[in-house]
């Protein structure tokens, strides 16, 4: 991840093949990488599609 795109929402599909989207929330020094994220259980697209 590059510093400035904290904040920054990604989607993509899950190992069982849902969708989900990501959002980097920064690196914190005690802390380490943070991330806040939300499955749907619906299938994701096809790859042709993303």
């Amino acid at each position: 991840m590059d510093y400035g795109l904290e904040g920054t929402w990604f989607c993509l599909p899950t190992s069982a093949n849902h969708l989900a989207a990501v959002e980097w929330m920064g690196d914190f020094e005690n802390e380490g990488a943070r991330f806040h994220f939300i499955v749907w259980d619906v299938p994701a697209p096809p790859a042709a599609d993303r």
